[in-house]
């Protein structure tokens, strides 16, 4: 019963749109605090991502992960022919990272790599609505397709 109590208590502070929670000790944006909103989420007061950024780039062109950038939504007018991304350096500063990719259109040949470390599993080619997301092993220095 305690626990069910708890889940509820933690359900209803729960966010509404454009807002944010605290989670934990200390004060908002303390380093024992968890800022939980819509917009990102900061521990100790620094932003872990800026959430999605949707780009149209065209055949033979590169989509790069800015800094703090999660989530890249990839809409191109059409079928792209070639697309390379760009992941950032995975390395122990990053472990636990996550970095994802949703498709609009055919990507008909994929390349994914990083600004440094190296990229396991990803698909030479990319279909419309099918995501694919990657997990920073930071003490391998290689982003690994989940």
């Amino acid at each position: 019963m305690k626990a069910f109590v708890t889940a509820l208590l933690l359900l209803a502070s729960v966010p509404a749109f454009g807002q944010s929670a605290h989670l934990g000790g200390g004060l908002p944006g303390s380093a024992n605090g968890l800022e939980v909103g819509n917009n990102g989420t900061s521990m100790g007061g620094t932003t872990s991502y800026t959430g999605t950024v949707k780009t149209t780039p065209t055949t033979g062109g590169t989509v790069t992960f800015a800094a703090g950038q999660r989530q890249a939504l990839i809409v191109p007018a059409g079928t792209l022919a070639t697309l390379t991304v760009t992941l950032p350096a995975c390395a122990a500063a990053n472990d636990g990272d996550e970095k994802s990719l949703v498709f609009s259109q055919i990507v008909t040949a994929l390349t994914v790599g990083a600004s440094a470390g190296s990229v396991i599993g990803a698909p030479a080619a990319a279909a419309v609505g099918v995501g694919q997301a990657y997990h920073c092993y930071g003490a391998g220095t290689t982003w690994y397709k989940m």
